[in-house]
């Protein structure tokens, strides 16, 4: 278009000339041929301006023919054709310029469109947010009384019950209901009742000076019959003509009972009781030597409020009862009169600001104030449950510990530790070991048998504890050079005993004659035993059980080796693990350990012993003698104890225990401190200190005997307990002298009587530093943890509920698959300790379980793991966790606040009169002036944790 622009110019001339050749036709073709070239750009110009978009029906012919020559013009000139196209290509620029001022115009019309919508949409965006607000804010109102809903729904239910009683009121006492519309109008007509009384002053003092008083026209009569007070009752409407002996009659005939057999009598109010004895008192007296009839004709009203048997400022409330059930009525009224004082008084001092009073429950009672910030985490159950429970009532923190209270416990710790001290002088592992290493365990090159030597704990079968008796045994004992005889020195006799099964019935009956055998029991117990003489074995003579006469072995005031014993002083028992416990009863052979057996002697004598001796029915044999340690100046007891069981295996258990049968000095000094303990105990432990917790408890208005079920009474008892068990066993007679016994005796009871002693001692200084922890409690930061402790052992409770089931199936499905494969899954309890001994550690016996198990190894460990170890057992770590968040959330406080001063830490520690004298103050007076200090537990937790301060 630009181009075809660019030729308008030219262009005007020969249209001028075009009308001027018109009319002379001879100069046309001389002026065509002037502007060819001209003519040439101009159609090249058109040419590419139809390449742009021009329309087809505007597009021009080619003017080129053949050789790119131009063709004449049909009427013999070429102008008036370009004329046509010049005009067409105007025409068309014509038209573009209007296309392009239209869409020009079209253009601003749609930028003002754009901006009244985007103004539109400023004003909409304005009214959205305006409506967000005041959505925001509806929801949030929705949510105050959301939150307000349930007050709401209390205080309907307070007016619902208030509206139900004034209308059973109504219904039978009238006058009653008046009396209350006039109390809740009293506000409002007060001003005009002080005016009333300003302008009938003059008219009372014209009648006389005496008003009008109010009077009752209804009265209640229960009827009592033995089983409730007011479970029968009627209303009367009266009169000032109406008298006590007709009330009395109408009454009686009402409820068909004889006049002469009952009474009529009233119940005083609280206020007026309190001044009597009794709150019933009837209206006349039955007695003979009294006249009833001045009473019974006096009216129930009167205008004098004295001689009026109902008061105006008493309930019209009167008893009909049976003078034969008058003191059982008068009992019982007199005991709700008692409840009902002590519940007040039980109120007033539990009141707290914390607290307001309600008839939520349909009485008066203190119910807990909501506070704003526990009601805005409504929307979270878990905190607000937590925040709303938390114990809100606090007590003092000095309340809960005494200064005599850590002097006292602290004197006792001091002297149980000095006592277990002096106590544990003898070195009793060393003692044991020397002696475990040569008998039980064995040195190489030192058997009478000449076999390497047996390790005693490894010993299963009857031959290899044979083997261990005729070697390791017979050289550590009578060789003068084997290492133990280095060291120790046996003393006394050498005792093998055993105890044989009586016979049982057989499980199986009915068996073919081929198969009947007689049966034994498994256990050698005092009514399982076989006591008889023992008879010669395999048809030989009694002559061969006496062969220990002619042997080394058979010794002056010993019983024979086939004649059962009794059990004998001094009693003691040995523990095994196919039965728990076995006596000092059966077959014994007993051996001199001065004399000097030889090997052939001795493999001899046990030989016998074997083949003759020993038999199916024994389940139990055990080696015991006493060796003595003079390097060391201490005893042993040993006992090795072989179990033969039925199936033919052997469980060796080895009970080897130091002793000293001398007393010492420092054991006497011990004696002597363990007496004062003892003392301490029971005089200010056992007796001050639980009278001074009792009276506490009941200046707290709490039951006193409560103190008996709490934590720091537990801990008391423990230790008086353990300090009494301690002192019987310690004061038991000396045993005799080791040195100077010829006979067989067994120390073993001597031993475990001075290992109990040691274990109670450890005991009770272990209960005394948990007591005196307790006492730290004074401490905010303590009292938080015992508060986290209290509530993990609540929590625990009830994961257990959970846990123990999951530990059980695991034991049940151990030992139903391995009891017959391994020892430890054996039995019930061993199981159970291979169990929760698994829980922490890798299981021991895993290998042995994969070789037995038959492929069920690899699924119970991993129920085992997944079930117990890797998850369930981490339960416990949470729960500790959350408990120490809850305390802290709930216990914290701030250490400036919980910070004492020097004259609170005075007040607390002296006695009121020594704390007057140096501070010139009154005692409690620095308690009361800082109350914010007080970091102090609910007084409903007094058994969770321990007793001080409750």
């Amino acid at each position: 278009l630009a181009q075809a622009t660019r030729v308008q110019a030219p262009v005007a001339a020969p249209t001028s000339a075009r009308s001027r050749t018109a009319r002379d036709p001879s100069t046309v073709c001389a002026c065509a041929r002037g502007w060819r070239p001209f003519l040439a750009e101009v159609r090249d110009s058109l040419r590419r301006a139809r390449t742009r978009g021009r329309p087809p029906e505007l597009q021009p012919r080619s003017r080129a023919g053949v050789g790119g020559r131009p063709r004449r013009c049909r009427r013999g000139c070429m102008a008036e054709e370009d004329d046509q196209d010049l005009f067409s290509v105007r025409e068309h620029i014509k038209q573009l310029h209007a296309q392009r001022v239209e869409l020009a115009r079209e253009l601003q019309q749609v930028e003002i469109d754009k901006k009244k919508a985007e103004n539109e949409k400023k004003k909409l965006d304005d009214e959205l947010d305006k409506v967000i607000d005041e959505l925001e804010q509806a929801q949030g109102k929705h949510q105050k009384d959301t939150e307000n809903m349930d007050d709401f729904r209390e205080r309907g239910r307070s007016e619902f019950i208030r509206r139900k009683v004034r209308e059973q009121l109504g219904r039978r006492i009238p006058r009653m209901v008046k009396i209350e519309e006039s109390e809740e109008h009293q506000k409002e007509k007060q001003d005009g009742a002080q005016a009333d009384a300003a302008q009938n002053d003059g008219k009372d003092k014209h009648r006389g000076g005496q008003k009008q008083k109010g009077i009752h026209n209804h009265v209640l009569v229960s009827y009592f019959n033995g089983i409730g007070s007011d479970e029968y009752q009627v209303a009367y409407r009266i009169d000032k003509s109406i008298t006590v002996s007709q009330l009395h009659r109408d009454c009686c005939s009402y409820w068909g009972c004889s006049h002469n057999e009952y009474v009529l009598c009233t119940t005083t109010d609280d206020e007026a009781g309190a001044r009597m004895e009794s709150s019933v008192k009837p209206l006349w007296s039955w007695k003979e030597d009294e006249d009833p009839s001045e009473q019974l004709n006096q009216t129930l009203l009167h205008d004098t409020p004295e001689q009026s048997v109902l008061k105006p400022h008493e309930k019209a409330q009167l008893h009909l009862v049976s003078k034969e059930k008058f003191g059982q009525f008068q009992a019982q009224q007199d005991a709700a009169r008692a409840e009902n004082k002590a519940k007040q008084q039980t109120q007033e001092t539990a009141e707290d600001p914390n607290t307001i009073k309600s008839l939520k429950y349909g009485y008066v009672a203190n119910e807990g104030i909501a506070e704003p910030f526990v009601e805005a985490l409504k929307p979270w159950p878990g905190m607000h449950t937590l925040l709303k429970n938390r114990d809100r009532v606090r007590l003092h923190k000095w309340s809960r510990s005494r200064l005599r209270d850590f002097v006292t416990y602290g004197v006792l710790l001091i002297l149980t530790a000095a006592s277990l001290n002096l106590r544990s002088t003898m070195p009793m592992y060393i003692i044991r070991e020397g002696a475990v290493q040569a008998l039980a365990i064995g040195i190489n090159g030192e058997t009478s048998n000449g076999l390497p030597p047996v390790e005693f704990e490894s010993i299963i079968h009857p031959d290899r504890m044979w083997d261990w008796i005729m070697g390791t045994v017979h050289y550590q004992l009578w060789n003068e050079s084997s290492t133990l005889r280095r060291f120790y020195e046996p003393v006394g006799q050498l005792q093998i005993r055993q105890q044989m099964a009586g016979d049982a019935e057989c499980p199986v009956r009915n068996l073919p004659i081929q198969f009947q055998k007689p049966c034994y029991n498994l256990f050698v117990e005092a009514n399982t035993q076989y006591t008889m003489n023992l008879n010669p074995k395999f048809g030989e003579s009694l002559q061969a059980f006496r062969y220990f006469e002619n042997t080394t072995v058979m010794l002056q005031n010993v019983m024979p080796p086939y004649a059962w014993r009794p059990p004998s002083a001094p009693s003691y028992t040995l523990r095994g693990i196919v039965q728990s416990v076995y006596d000092n009863s059966g077959y014994a052979i007993n051996f001199d350990t001065a004399r000097n057996i030889t090997a052939e002697q001795w493999i001899r004598d046990m030989s016998f012993a074997k083949g003759y001796w020993l038999t199916y029915r024994s389940r139990m044999l055990a080696v015991e003698v006493t060796l003595a340690n003079h390097h060391l100046g201490g005893f042993l007891s040993t006992n090795f104890l072989f179990e033969l069981t039925p199936g033919g295996s052997v469980n060796s258990v080895l009970d080897v225990l130091p002793f000293s049968p001398y007393r010492t000095t420092s054991e006497d000094v011990a004696e002597v401190l363990d007496i004062i303990s003892l003392v301490i105990l029971v005089f200010y432990v056992a007796s001050l200190r639980v009278l001074s917790k009792m009276k506490e408890r009941r200046q707290q208005d709490r039951i006193r005997w409560s103190y008996f079920v709490s934590f720091g009474f537990f801990l008391d008892a423990l230790a008086v307990g353990l300090a009494v068990a301690g002192a019987y066993e310690y004061l038991q007679p000396s045993p005799p002298d080791p040195l100077t016994q010829t006979g067989f005796y067994s120390y073993s009871h001597i031993a475990k009587r001075l290992q109990s002693v040691n274990s109670l001692q450890s005991c009770l200084l272990m209960v005394l530093i948990v007591k005196y922890t307790t006492l730290m409690r004074i401490s905010p930061s303590v009292f938080r943890f015992f508060k986290f402790f209290t509530r993990s052992l609540h929590m625990f409770t009830y994961f257990l509920a959970m846990f123990l089931p999951i530990l059980f199936a695991n034991m049940f499905l151990a030992n139903t698959i391995w009891a017959p494969y391994i020892i430890s899954l054996s039995t019930w309890t061993q199981t159970a300790s291979l169990i929760v001994l698994g829980t922490y550690q890798p299981v021991p016996d895993a290998v042995q379980m994969r070789a037995t198990g038959g492929g069920w190894t690899i699924p119970f460990l991993m129920f085992f793991w997944f079930s117990t170890a890797g998850f369930v057992i981490h339960m416990f770590l949470a729960i500790t966790v959350q408990a120490y968040w809850e305390v802290e959330l709930i216990e914290g406080a701030d250490p400036n606040q919980e910070r004492w001063s020097r004259d609170q830490y005075l007040d607390w520690a002296l006695w009121p009169s020594v704390y007057k004298w140096i501070t010139g103050k009154k005692s409690g007076s620095s308690r009361s002036a800082n109350a914010a200090d007080d970091f102090a537990d609910s007084s409903s937790s007094s058994s969770d944790s321990d007793d001080e301060g409750k």
